[in-house]
């Protein structure tokens, strides 16, 4: 650009200069050059305001990348710290991240989780189904949802339930999915433990053999059927489409539905279980049962079921009905035969007058004029009569003896037992007292154990029975030997046994049981005393007291009866 110098004639001060009067340039020129400062101003403007979008846009730039990196480190912290599994895929389904609670629950590392990895810490038998169903689903770019098992390294079963859906770019576009499982096994073994609790219940509901009924409470003391088991069909005779559905009176026939309603109500306001007996008229005939209803109540305490069991006692009452009948005529037959009994009784009690007196009067006759004539007139007969008079004298005694011990056994019992505490260690000190003598004369020993027990008994007849035992005990011993008597005892159940044993001479198996017959005896009378009265008189005492009384016995080495009675 020329410009004059300072010397020029063309130069002027500023304030001076007016190019078109100093120069005398074009007008085009002049407005060329307007444009051309107008354009510098303009551009300077435009730079000025650049420079200014360009600080915006840094300025927002920054912090956008600020923004996103701290949403970035969010999620991060929160991927790390969720209580669920969270993974993420690329547009094809592939992973590309797994959190740490995803590897807690599937048992693999992230990089075992990349890729398809992940597939192969599924269980197998959910491996191709779900396999199948994620490529389906990110082929058709839509969400996932599944219930599947993992099988971790230790063998255990892990179920999840997973769930993926899309992740679009701002043109709506699929960038990859994001998604999540959550464990659930806990849910998953409770349902299993539900199923088979259901499976259960239901098999005991259909197999059991009591009736089992379920009722819906409704509104104005409605009870309609729910469900009946099978053996409420067999019971009653209806079919099913009789019974559920329907009413408790469309079912349960008139005379038992009042007390039926009555005991509904009563479960319902005691809130506890009622239990009765009926007895219904249904198509199966008439049935007796044993009924149970316990009621069911929602959260707000509203009676909503009853479920309820009748155990059939249908057969326990038919039963109940014959023995009724049985024991009717059978207390016709006791009334019949205490009838005879006491007609018995009367002739007894006639025959024990006549032995007392009537039999007693001859024998005392016989018995003393006999004796007077031994006494008196024995010298004068020969040896022959002497023989005959012994006998005579002799048989009179036996008579009487036996007239005694017949008596004896008779009253037995008809003035009653008592039933009172016996001290038998009391009792058997008694007795050996009073055979001391007898003892003594026989050689013989007595031995009666320190802890003889208290039993429930009649001291009289007890005192019968055991000075019987040890009597015989001492009369019926080998002559070469001196008797030996042990008393002793032991306990079963709650009965008292008390032993009598002796050394004497034994009683052959098959008369055990005879000996304790009325008159049965084993040996003459010359061999050894007795009237074969008193094991009868024995076993009768015994069992008045409500005991038994046994025999153990070996031929030459003595015998052993063993008294139960019952212990205090």
């Amino acid at each position: 650009m020329w410009i004059p110098e300072p010397n020029s004639p063309y130069y002027t001060t500023l304030g001076d200069w007016t190019p078109r009067e100093a120069y005398q340039l074009p007008d085009y020129i002049v407005w060329l050059v307007g444009i051309i400062a107008g354009l510098l101003v303009l551009a300077g403007g435009m730079i000025l305001l650049l420079r200014q979008q360009v600080r915006i846009r840094t300025s927002t730039l920054e912090k956008a990348s600020a923004d996103l990196q701290k949403s970035q480190l969010q999620y991060q912290t929160l991927a790390r710290i969720s209580p669920v599994g969270i993974f993420s895929t690329d547009a094809n389904g592939s992973t590309t991240y797994v959190n740490p609670k995803w590897c807690d629950i599937a048992g693999i590392s992230s990089e075992q989780a990349m890729g398809y990895g992940w597939l192969m810490a599924v269980h197998p038998d959910d491996r191709d189904t779900l396999g199948k169903s994620w490529q389906e689903s990110a082929s058709l770019q839509k969400a996932s949802y599944s219930d599947y098992r993992f099988v971790r390294p230790d063998g255990k079963i892990s179920w999840v339930m997973g769930q993926a859906v899309p992740e679009l770019d701002p043109e709506n576009q699929v960038i990859g999915y994001v998604g999540t499982i959550t464990d659930i096994t806990d849910r998953k073994q409770a349902e299993a433990a539900l199923q088979a609790s259901e499976l259960q219940l239901s098999s005991i509901y259909a197999n059991i053999s009591d009736t089992v009924f379920y009722l819906a409470v409704e509104p104005g003391d409605q009870y309609r059927f729910v469900s009946v088991n099978d053996a409420f069909l067999r019971t009653t005779g209806l079919p099913l489409c009789l019974v559920v559905g329907k009413l408790a009176q469309d079912v349960i026939p008139p005379p038992a539905l009042s007390l039926v309603h009555g005991n509904y109500k009563k479960a319902i306001q005691s809130r506890k279980p009622v239990g009765w007996e009926e007895v219904s008229e249904y198509p199966a005939g008439k049935k007796y049962g044993e009924v149970l209803v316990t009621p069911i109540f929602d959260p707000d305490g509203n009676c909503t079921h009853l479920i309820g069991t009748v155990h059939d006692i249908t057969e326990r009452k038919q039963t109940e009905e014959v023995i009724h009948k049985l024991n009717a005529e059978l207390e016709i037959r006791v009334q019949d035969r205490t009838a005879q009994l006491q007609a018995a009784n009367k002739e007894l009690e006639s025959f024990s007058y006549s032995v007392s007196h009537d039999l007693r009067a001859p024998l005392r006759a016989i018995s003393g004029f006999s004796s007077i004539i031994a006494r008196r007139h024995r010298s004068s007969l020969n040896e022959e009569g002497q023989h005959y008079i012994d006998n005579i004298v002799q048989a009179s005694e036996r008579m009487g003896q036996l007239i005694d011990d017949l008596l004896t056994y008779a009253r037995i019992g008809r003035a009653g037992v008592r039933r009172e505490r016996v001290a038998l260690a009391s009792l058997f000190g008694e007795l050996a007292k009073n055979m001391q003598q007898h003892l003594e004369k026989n050689g013989g020993t007595l031995e009666i154990c320190d802890d003889l027990p208290v039993v429930s008994g009649d001291y009289t007849l007890l005192s019968q029975v055991f000075t019987n035992l040890l009597e015989n005990a001492l009369t019926y011993h080998k002559p070469e030997t001196h008797p030996q008597i042990c008393v002793k005892h032991h306990t079963e159940d709650r009965s008292a046994v008390i032993e009598v044993s002796d050394n004497g001479i034994g009683i052959p198996t098959e008369y055990q049981e005879k000996v304790f017959n009325m008159f049965q005896r084993l040996h003459s009378e010359d061999e050894f005393p007795g009237t074969g009265i008193g094991l009868a008189t024995v076993k009768k005492s015994v069992e008045l007291l409500g005991g038994c009384v046994r025999l153990q016995s070996i031929v030459g080495e003595g015998s052993t009866f063993s008294v139960c009675l019952p212990k205090v």
